[in-house]
């Protein structure tokens, strides 16, 4: 692990341990971290206090009775270095009625050499660290310290980032939101009667229509940036196709999109609320890449299973591409990445009969790689679902190359 950098400035530790021995051998340790060679901290200013109450007052939330309340104040700590086991409390209790009191200072728990598990546990319920009593050393106890205020600084700032996001997209969805739907409630009620009028009042109604699927876009974001672990459901397929088409026809009228089903089985997918935007976000893409008008464009969902075949590509020649092909259905899919493997899959063709394969691949690259907002979309809900964008071609040679999202198939 790379050592973060040195901060400025001595630190402020609060030092929570009721053997007298073990605290004075503590505070001589963070008092002469600066003489450690491989350790950047500056001397540390240690308060020692022995019970839990010492240190929720000393933290700035004194014990109260029935009738009073208790006013947080601003702690003055940078780290707590807290034994588990006090005379007033014990083991995980303790932790977490530092962890109530404070969730701004970082907190390295000490244990004893049989209670490593204990220690773990403190990690998984917010502690930034562990010790074990009998095995901590000056340049341990530095580290620990070190890399525990520098964690906590981190995710204070992740936290900022959050919170500034979040305000973002309030602003969005209650300003930029509220002012295209009244651009478009004003729109519907023009009936312009000749040629260049309606043509001005169409690119009013597609300029709101797509302020209001930014904002869809931003909300979705937003959503993925606060849920990193989210709880995927099944979902069928069909239905939010149908319905991304009735907006996909509303924003580009001089382009036909369809649903066409290949089996009767009801295709599922692993995904959530958002895949709706995803695959909106998608034919955005490669509408507006392509540059395509007068075109017909079809969603075509498929469940397969599959198998890996995997080639080496080289600069000397047309050597085959590493690809996978499709027990059930023969397909060739292009897999310059190696996504995919082995099991079951879902997902969607968009197919294209006038598209190129060197659009299609260029659509890929840039829903992969590109920074604007829907390929910014399709990356992170990809990732999000587990899934991948390519190149479909048919097994037999004949037939036109598509794009496909492929999905994890749901029962």
């Amino acid at each position: 692990m790379t050592a973060p950098s040195a901060l400025a400035g001595g630190q402020s530790i609060l030092l929570v341990e009721d053997d007298d021995l073990q605290a004075r051998l503590y505070r001589t340790m963070l008092q002469h971290l600066s003489k450690l060679e491989d350790t950047p901290l500056e001397s540390a200013s240690v308060e020692h206090v022995e019970t839990l109450a010492e240190a929720r007052s000393a933290i700035g939330t004194p014990e109260t009775d029935d009738t009073t309340t208790a006013e947080t104040t601003t702690c003055p700590f940078d780290l707590i270095l807290l034994d588990l086991n006090l005379p007033d409390s014990s083991r995980l209790d303790t932790l977490t009625s530092v962890l109530e009191d404070t969730h701004e200072i970082p907190v390295v728990v000490l244990t004893a050499m049989d209670d490593t598990e204990l220690g773990q546990r403190a990690v998984e319920r917010g502690a930034q660290d562990y010790l074990m009593k009998e095995h901590v050393t000056p340049r341990l106890l530095g580290q620990a310290v070190r890399y525990a205020i520098e964690r906590q600084r981190r995710l204070a700032e992740i936290e900022r980032q959050r919170r500034e996001l979040a305000l973002l997209h309030w602003h969005v969805r209650h300003e930029y939101r509220d002012d295209a739907a009244v651009i478009l409630g004003w729109a519907a009620e023009l009936s312009p009667s000749d040629p260049d009028t309606q043509r001005t009042v169409s690119r009013i109604v597609d300029a709101g229509e797509h302020i209001v699927d930014l904002t869809d876009s931003i909300g979705a974001l937003v959503q993925a940036i606060e849920t990193p672990n989210p709880v995927l459901e099944s979902v069928a397929l069909e239905p939010v196709l149908e319905i991304a088409i009735d907006r996909l026809e509303t924003r580009y009228g001089d382009v036909t999109f369809e649903c066409d089903p290949t089996s009767e089985e009801d295709v599922r997918v692993q995904a959530d609320r958002f895949l709706g935007i995803v695959v909106r976000a998608v034919v955005y893409t490669l509408v507006e890449y392509s540059n395509v008008s007068q075109q017909r464009i079809v969603l075509r969902p498929f469940r397969t299973e599959q198998e890996m075949e995997r080639c080496v590509e080289s600069e000397s020649g047309p050597e085959p591409e590493s690809e996978r092909t499709d027990t059930e259905s023969g397909r060739r899919i292009t897999n310059t990445d190696g996504w995919g493997g082995d099991g079951i899959s879902a997902g969607f063709d968009l197919v294209a009969p006038t598209l190129e394969k060197p659009v299609l691949e260029a659509t890929v690259d840039e829903l992969r790689e590109g920074n604007d907002i829907e390929s910014v979309l399709v990356q992170t809900f990809l990732d999000r679902y587990g899934g991948e964008v390519g190149v479909v071609h048919p097994a037999d040679g004949d037939g036109e190359p598509v794009l496909c999202i492929e999905l994890n198939a749901a029962e």
